[in-house]
């Protein structure tokens, strides 16, 4: 998994493959609540990973 971070405000998206397939995970947040959101984005990747 990985996060693109926009600096001048401290947005994130997360982002992770599957096989050679970009996958954009839907847990985007600032600071404030960045360990909620790349919990709840590590959990869609793997369940997008399982059902593959």
């Amino acid at each position: 998994m990985f996060e693109l971070r926009e600096r001048h405000y401290g947005s994130r998206i997360y982002y992770g493959f599957c096989g050679n397939r970009l996958i954009i995970l839907v847990a985007a947040g600032d600071k404030t609540s960045q360990e909620k959101d790349i919990k709840i984005a590590r959990q869609r990747l793997l369940k997008v990973k399982k059902d593959k």
